[in-house]
Order: C-alpha cells, then sequence, then structure tokens
C-alpha cells in the first residue's frame, strides 16, 4: 500500500514538474515575443498620437510594457480629473475595441495575458508631471 501511495506522489510530482516546465518554457517564448514586438513598435517612435499627445518610445522595464508618452500639463490634470479607475476604464474599452480590427493587438493581450506583462500607459508633460495608468494582465483576460 506505502508503495502505491510512493508511485502515486513521484508520478503526481512528475506530471507538475513537466507542467511548471512547459508553463515556465511557454512563458519565456511569449516574453521574447514581447521583447522582439515592442523593440520593433519602438523604432516607429516617435508616434504622434493626437493634438498634444506624442508617443516617444516603447520600451518593457520588469513585467511591464510601457508607452511613454509626452504631453501638456492641460492633458495631466484632465487626467487627474477623470480619475484613476476612469482613465484604467478607458485604456481597457480602447484595447478591447482595437482588438475588433486589429489582430496583432490581440496578439499582444495573449502574449500579455501568458508572460504576465502589464500595459502602462505614462504621460508626462513639459514639466515633468506624470500620471500613469496601468492594465493589468489580470484586466486583459477579461478582454
Amino acid at each position: 500500500m506505502n508503495r502505491i501511495k510512493s508511485i502515486i506522489q513521484i508520478s503526481i510530482a512528475s506530471v507538475l514538474a513537466i507542467v511548471a516546465i512547459s508553463l515556465t518554457s511557454c512563458r519565456t517564448v511569449a516574453t521574447s515575443a514581447i521583447e522582439l514586438a515592442v523593440e520593433e513598435a519602438n523604432a516607429e517612435c516617435p508616434m504622434y498620437i493626437d493634438e498634444g499627445i506624442t508617443c516617444d518610445r516603447i520600451y518593457t522595464n520588469g513585467n511591464n510594457i510601457i508607452y511613454d508618452y509626452s504631453t501638456t500639463s492641460e492633458v495631466i490634470d484632465g487626467l487627474r480629473s477623470l480619475g484613476q479607475e476612469y482613465c484604467k476604464s478607458l485604456h481597457y474599452e480602447e484595447l478591447a475595441t482595437s482588438t475588433l480590427y486589429d489582430s496583432d493587438i490581440q496578439t499582444l493581450i495573449d502574449l500579455c495575458i501568458e508572460a504576465h506583462y502589464n500595459i502602462v500607459y505614462k504621460y508626462r508633460d513639459e514639466y515633468g508631471n506624470t500620471y500613469v495608468v496601468t492594465v493589468t494582465y489580470q484586466d486583459l483576460a477579461t478582454i
């Protein structure tokens, strides 16, 4: 009886080890794909978004993809007045809507979920003031 119990425990441990290795491997592949995509997107910077907002660069830091925007103090003040949760919901909705007509964005979101990467929008004005909006990979999983 103890022998069967030991065999079952070893079997379970083996399966868990294989699953852990597979997840690590998948996460590593997703991370590499994200790094490459961010590098390619950053090559397009600076990107004019609209009047008063420019994406200066896109980069990763830890498990975050950061969109670094330069803007005006009026935009920063406007974002602050809207509040963090409302700004987050606007960015989330934009991502969700974009997936309907842009498969690259859906692919990026899928990779972020798999690799546990957040998408961070960092707005910076001419005085160095910043406003940061983060959409987590858990949020992305609900798109």
